[in-house]
């Protein structure tokens, strides 16, 4: 009789928790790790290769949505490239959040090697995202060494 008590009274300070944790915003609930207002204003995107010396730089703009986000990339050199990326979250993994990575639109030229080399690797790959809070400020970060400051 004493167990079957202490077994109710567990499971309703169990269920009790929960319902708090929930109503209070505690739960992980939403897997994206981009705040949702998020645009990239001031985010400057660059791609160098070290060994060949050659370096290129796109402005980003992300729409965020809850369900995915839309990456689109225009370049300050090229006025014809424009790159249109899809970001949907798959999996949750020990490094962070992984997205799948589907180009809807690339036009780039052959003055972009790195955007096609990379848009071509991603795509196949998918690409991870993690949140990190330095100095007060949160971040994302990828496996690669990318690093986007979500504090405008």
């Amino acid at each position: 009789m004493k167990w079957s008590l202490a077994c109710l009274s567990l499971a309703v300070l169990t269920l009790l928790l929960l319902t708090t944790a929930l109503l209070r915003g505690w739960l992980p609930l939403n897997h994206s790790v981009f705040d949702t207002d998020f645009t990239g204003t001031g985010v400057e995107f660059g791609l160098y290769d070290l060994e060949d010396g050659h370096s290129e730089l796109y402005v980003p703009f992300f729409a965020v949505k809850s369900d995915s986000v839309l990456m689109t990339l225009t370049s300050p050199v090229n006025s014809q490239f424009i790159a249109k990326i899809l970001l949907v979250p798959q999996t949750e993994t020990r490094t962070g959040m992984l997205y799948s990575y589907k180009p809807i639109v690339v036009h780039a030229g052959k003055n972009q090697p790195l955007a096609q080399s990379v848009f071509n690797f991603l795509s196949h790959n998918g690409v991870t995202y993690d949140r990190v809070r330095f100095e007060g400020s949160q971040m994302l970060v990828t496996p690669s060494g990318l690093i986007i400051n979500q504090q405008q």
